[in-house]
């Protein structure tokens, strides 16, 4: 049963929180970096947009500094599950949160 004012739409074990700010990404690999657009965020997930492609499977570590002090910085390692190519050419990519590394 859905707790009272939550819209269970979606299947989903944590909520998601919109954001939009800037993150710098490092690819595990090949230590390649870029940074991007944070778009959401829950306790186990990520969206972002970035200029490189990211296919699934590649780790990355990310470090999203928010703009405003009242949230904390957040660095984690994660991994890509999805990878689509939007119609501004950038990559929107979903990634699961392995690790909150601070």
């Amino acid at each position: 049963m859905a707790p009272p004012g939550r819209n269970y739409s979606e299947k989903r074990d944590f909520l998601r929180m919109g954001v939009d700010c800037q993150v710098r990404c490092l690819e595990l690999q090949s230590g390649d970096a870029c940074t991007g657009r944070v778009h959401n965020l829950s306790a186990r997930g990520i969206a972002l947009s970035v200029a490189r492609r990211y296919p699934p499977g590649t780790r990355l570590e990310v470090r999203i500094e928010p703009e405003r002090s009242i949230v904390p910085p957040l660095h984690a390692l994660v991994e890509v599950l999805r990878m689509e190519t939007a119609s501004d050419g950038s990559y929107q990519l979903a990634a699961e949160i392995r690790e909150i590394l601070s």
